[in-house]
């Protein structure tokens, strides 16, 4: 398969949003995602979400995508629970404390954003892993500073 054009595109996000049986091990799961892509690690777009389905066998010795992405209709508006609106205005100690969850992915943690929820704030961080590629995480963290059970939810 050959490549791009160059430049860089990181899924923020994914949720599945349906899973469908095909036969006893095999599942059609609509996967609804985000991305953030750009010219190069400073100066990414937002790109609208997607879907894909992904067939995926279930068995004894655990679960395995076993083919390329689908393309899949989006669900409807309000199927998905959005994430709360983006803010860069994350409090320090929210901050020092995903900073600190996030080192055990990589090196020089950098906030990047965050948003406060009804039961805390989720917070993205750009790590450096071993050859110095940058990438974003995910950091769910309570008002007192501990991780947060991130409370995903999809509406019926």
């Amino acid at each position: 398969i050959p490549a791009g054009d160059g430049g860089i595109s990181y899924v923020e996000w994914a949720r599945a949003f349906r899973v469908d049986p095909i036969d006893g091990t095999l599942y059609r799961v609509g996967v609804l995602f985000g991305m953030l892509a750009g010219p190069d690690g400073a100066t990414m777009t937002r790109l609208d979400p997607q879907a894909v389905d992904v067939v995926v066998r279930v068995d004894e010795q655990g679960a395995a995508v076993v083919d390329l992405p689908m393309p899949a209709e989006i669900p409807a508006a309000g199927s998905v629970s959005p994430w709360p609106e983006a803010s860069v205005d994350v409090p320090e100690e929210i901050a020092v404390a995903a900073a600190e969850q996030s080192s055990a992915w990589g090196a020089d943690p950098k906030v990047v954003e965050g948003s406060h929820g009804t039961d805390g704030w989720r917070v993205v961080v750009l790590v450096s892993d071993a050859v110095g590629n940058r990438w974003p995480m995910a950091v769910w963290i309570n008002p007192s500073g501990s991780v947060l059970e991130p409370p995903w939810q999809v509406d019926d």
